[in-house]
């Protein structure tokens, strides 16, 4: 995966969306769950689980699922 950076130049910022950046929000849900870990909001069982369900839910047979995906 080719390293992007994200730098805020004080202009209005166009809307990031998930399906368009997959791997931005990858990212993103990784750092704040790392981020959780480390100030003990997570144990590190409960973070490696969280880890693997978002690769899970990542893999392309997935990702049907998850855009078709009602919670009632």
């Amino acid at each position: 995966m080719k390293r992007e950076e994200f730098i805020y130049s004080g202009e209005p910022v166009p809307p990031i969306r998930e399906q368009e950046h997959p791997d931005f929000y990858l990212q993103l849900q990784r750092v704040i769950l790392a981020r959780l870990k480390d100030r003990e909001l997570l144990t590190e069982p409960e973070y490696v689980r969280c880890i693997e369900d978002l690769e899970k839910l990542k893999k392309p047979e997935n990702l049907v699922k998850e855009l078709f995906y009602v919670d009632r």
